[in-house]
């Protein structure tokens, strides 16, 4: 189990691979960031991460797609090729 601080931290210092179940049911993988250095800006709206999100979800740079994306901290499957299961608690 990992805490949801320690994911976020992880994040933050780079680019994380996590796997998670999207609302239709298929699995996505994403290789994300929050690292400043590795968000890119096209245009002001691609300043979405800026929006009130529900703590329940986790707005994310997505390097393949070069654009924010989220997902939902209960669908987290494997997060750096581990699995695991986020102690949203922390």
């Amino acid at each position: 189990m990992m805490n949801k601080s320690d994911l976020v931290k992880m994040l933050n210092e780079g680019i994380v691979t996590v796997e998670f179940t999207k609302a239709d049911g298929s699995t996505r993988i994403m290789e994300a960031t929050l690292e400043e250095s590795s968000v890119g800006y096209t245009n002001s709206s691609d300043v979405v991460h800026t929006r009130r999100v529900p703590d329940s979800v986790q707005a994310v740079w997505d390097v393949g797609a070069n654009g924010w994306r989220s997902f939902r901290w209960d669908s987290i499957k494997v997060v750096n090729g581990t699995s695991t299961t986020i102690n949203t608690a922390n």
